[in-house]
């Protein structure tokens, strides 16, 4: 049996390998999330495990590039803060 958590957050990664490989609006990233939320009996509950999955995901980016920059998780997300203001 697998973890959940652990199939969210491929899933996830599923969908940003997707995003990276087109990342101006991708109809590819939407098919992925598409097919996701289709493989399962409850799209709702697929929803929810995808957006757990993407921030499991995002968090563990942010502990990778504070491990390599020695940027902190919040200082990570400020800089992201001020560039899309």
């Amino acid at each position: 049996m697998t973890d959940p958590r652990l199939d969210n957050v491929r899933d996830a990664i599923r969908v940003m390998t997707a995003w990276a490989d087109a990342p101006d609006g991708s109809r590819f990233m939407s098919e992925q999330v598409m097919s996701i939320l289709q493989e399962s009996d409850d799209e709702s509950f697929a929803l929810l495990n995808l957006s757990l999955g993407l921030s499991n995901l995002c968090g563990y980016l942010l502990v990778m590039r504070e491990a390599d920059t020695g940027a902190t998780l919040e200082e990570t997300l400020q800089e992201i803060a001020r560039r899309i203001a």
